[in-house]
């Protein structure tokens, strides 16, 4: 296995980015994974923490150690 796989397992890098919606004047979030690349959009600042939340409180399938 390779580092950088055992290193994803005990590291998360996130892009975020904030913007205010003209039409409500509400602030909506995006999310960018940093290893995948993958594009999240969040309607509030509420649904980005709980994403993020929900994130560092799963369980890996495998305990790895760093090498």
């Amino acid at each position: 296995m390779s580092n950088l796989t055992t290193t994803n397992r005990r590291y998360l890098a996130f892009m975020v980015r904030f913007t205010r919606d003209d039409a409500t004047d509400r602030w909506r979030a995006s999310l960018e994974d940093a290893n995948t690349g993958e594009r999240l959009q969040f309607p509030d600042e509420q649904a980005l923490l709980q994403f993020i939340s929900d994130r560092l409180t799963q369980t890996p399938t495998r305990n790895v150690p760093l090498l």
